[in-house]
Formats: structure tokens, C-alpha cells, sequence
């Protein structure tokens, strides 16, 4: 492991690298080693972030962390969890946890995506601890679920497939549409489509949504466009993942996998993590009301359900570094007061998810 996860001085330390890792927006790496820059996403005085095993690993760098956090976003954003994520992952690193954030593709096969994350996140949780960081990921430390939208989903898939029990999850924006309503063209139409794109990407004609996206970026730079370069690297593999779900398509899946019908009877008879159920005011397509009312149906009482004001959105963002000039000028302040407002409803959000794992660790 590197040397930015460092022990608490009680702890042993044996030294080990991770896997190379990209770049931060908010907070740049330290100066003082050029290896440092190499190993980690960045690092403050409070929290560190490094890739372990194919996931992003945030958590406290000189304290030992309360419990472990995994942490799943929604679909195509949950690709990048570091990216759209980063606030809330910092914000529960900050409260002392130590949160795995398992990157997965957009894929109709809900129960196979299910099964695949927990056994990455399990693989991370070994590798922190095979590493000699014992204190980075206590074995005798609880561990939580906390799922965005299709997240939620895969956790609550996790807790009825698997024989994992977390001690609790945090089931955000829950929602279980049909796939026509996920892709809401014609499925028969968009299969004739996709295998004909396929025969026009064998004679050299449709290049792939990454393609597509390294022209677009190249094109924008040279016509000036400030863009970094390290940003359209980090939104590849969300943008990857529209081909995927379309070769599935093309293949010949039309629905989901398991169907969301038999995911909820699955759910509402396997199910028992205790869990709390949050959603936002002004989300249309969630479904935790249903959930709530189907896991109580059959006497469960370890459940607690949380409306907070925002959208479906509101757990995806960043810690904006708006730089004031020399001197506070009105755009400072209209920028600031964005920021502001952008940011009050995640920071409600993780604060309420912070005393729900305080009580449950």
C-alpha cells in the first residue's frame, strides 16, 4: 500500500503500493513526492483516496475508521463513482468511515451486476487487509451499503441473493422501472438498428460512443476550448457503457433480468438489512413509498423511511473550487452563493445518511 494510507501511530505499518490511480478536481496531491503523485488521487491532512482492486477507496487518513462503507451510484453514473460522487463519498470519509465506492456498467442484468460488485468490493476488502493496513479496514468493523437509484437496487439485490448481511444499508431513490420505460423507444426497432450499426462498424462506418467522445474532445481543443483531457478520460467508461447496454439490446434482451416484478417478490420475502429509505421531493420516478409498504407487509419493523427536499440528482456532485480573485468581485459572490446552493442539499443528504451509520455502527 502506499505510502499516503498511513497508520495511526499505535499500528504496524508494512508498506505496499496499489494500483495506479488518475486525478481530483477539488483537492490537488501533495507536492512533496513526485511517487505520491503517482500511487494516489489525492490526499489532505484529514482523507486520502487511492484505486484498490478496481475500486475507489476514500476514507480517513490517520484515524481508524468507524465501519466500512460500500457504495454503489445510479446507472452510467455509478461508472465513475469518484467523478459523480465525490462530495458525498468525502463527506462520509470526513464523518470517519472508510467508503469503497465499486465502480459498475450500465447492463440490464440486474441479479449478474449484483452478484459482480459485492464480489469486487469483497476482493478490495481483502486487499486493504492482506496489505497489512489491518486499521484501514478493521475486520471486527461494521460494514453498511449505501446505494443511489440503481445502487439501491443492487444492494437490495445483495441483501436477497447473497449470504452478506451488512448491518445496515442506506437505500437512496429507489426505482425498478420496466425497461421501456428506461429506454423508452421501441426494443424491437432499436434491435434492427443496432445490428445493422453493427455491420457498419465491421465495414468501418459506426466508431463507438468513446470514439465518438475522444472526436468530440479533440475537435473542442482545438478550437480553443479549455477542456482537461484528464476529465474526458474519467467520463469514458460512463459513456462506454451506452454501447454495452445497446449490444444487449441488440442481442436480443428485452427486459431486465431478473424482470423488476420478480425482483420485488424477491425482495419482499428475502430481504432484512435494516435499512433507511431516503427520498427527495421532487423525484418522479422513485419507488420507495412501494418498497417500504412491501418489506413492512410481512411484519418488518427495521426500516426507517426519510423525505428530504431536493431530485433524483441530488447525491451527485462536487466540492467546487470556485477561486475568488484578488479582489471579491460580483461574480465571486454569485459564484460562491452557486456553490452554496448546489451543495446544501448533498450536505443535508450525508448528514442525515452520518447519524443513521453512527446509530447502526
Amino acid at each position: 500500500m502506499s505510502q499516503l494510507l498511513q497508520p495511526p501511530r499505535h499500528a504496524s505499518s508494512c508498506p505496499r503500493s496499489f494500483p495506479d490511480t488518475r486525478f481530483r478536481s477539488s483537492v490537488q496531491p501533495r507536492a512533496n513526492s513526485r511517487s505520491r503523485q503517482k500511487t494516489a488521487r489525492f490526499q489532505t491532512q484529514a482523507l486520502f483516496q487511492e484505486q484498490v482492486a478496481g475500486c475507489w477507496v476514500t476514507g480517513p487518513s490517520r484515524r481508524r475508521p468507524k465501519a466500512t462503507v460500500h457504495f454503489l451510484g445510479g446507472v452510467f453514473a455509478g461508472a465513475a463513482p469518484q467523478l459523480f460522487y465525490s462530495l458525498f463519498i468525502e463527506l462520509l470519509a470526513e464523518a470517519g468511515y472508510l467508503v469503497i465506492a465499486t465502480p459498475f456498467r450500465a447492463t440490464l442484468f440486474h441479479a449478474s451486476c449484483a452478484r459482480a460488485v459485492d464480489q469486487s468490493f469483497q476482493a478490495c476488502l481483502s486487499e486493504i487487509q492482506r496489505s497489512h493496513q489491518i486499521w484501514a479496514a478493521p475486520a471486527d468493523a461494521p460494514v453498511h451499503g449505501v446505494g443511489h437509484s440503481n445502487g439501491a437496487l443492487l444492494h437490495l439485490l445483495i441483501g436477497s441473493l447473497t449470504k452478506v448481511q451488512n448491518a445496515s444499508n442506506v437505500i437512496i431513490s429507489f426505482n425498478n422501472k420496466q425497461v421501456k420505460d428506461a429506454i423508452p423507444v421501441p426494443l424491437d426497432g432499436l434491435q434492427s438498428l443496432i445490428r445493422s450499426q453493427r455491420t457498419d462498424s465491421a465495414a468501418g462506418g459506426y466508431p463507438g460512443a468513446v470514439t465518438l467522445l475522444q472526436r468530440a474532445a479533440s475537435t473542442a481543443l482545438q478550437w480553443g476550448v479549455p477542456l482537461d483531457p484528464r476529465l474526458v478520460q474519467s467520463l469514458m467508461p460512463a459513456v462506454d457503457q451506452i454501447d454495452t447496454v445497446f449490444e444487449e439490446v441488440g442481442d436480443g434482451t428485452f427486459d431486465f433480468q431478473p424482470p423488476p416484478d420478480e425482483s420485488k417478490r424477491l425482495i419482499a420475502t428475502q430481504y432484512s438489512v435494516p435499512s433507511l429509505m431516503v427520498r427527495f421531493s421532487n423525484d418522479g420516478i422513485d419507488e420507495t413509498p412501494a418498497l417500504l409498504q412491501s418489506l413492512q407487509s410481512r411484519g418488518s419493523s427495521e426500516h426507517m423511511e426519510l423525505l428530504l427536499s431536493g431530485t433524483h440528482v441530488t447525491p451527485c456532485g462536487s466540492d467546487i473550487n470556485w477561486q475568488v480573485g484578488r479582489s471579491f468581485s460580483l461574480t465571486d459572490a454569485i459564484g460562491l452563493g452557486a456553490k452554496m446552493v448546489a451543495q446544501a442539499d448533498i450536505r443535508r443528504l450525508a448528514n442525515r445518511v452520518i447519524a443513521w451509520l453512527d446509530r447502526q455502527s
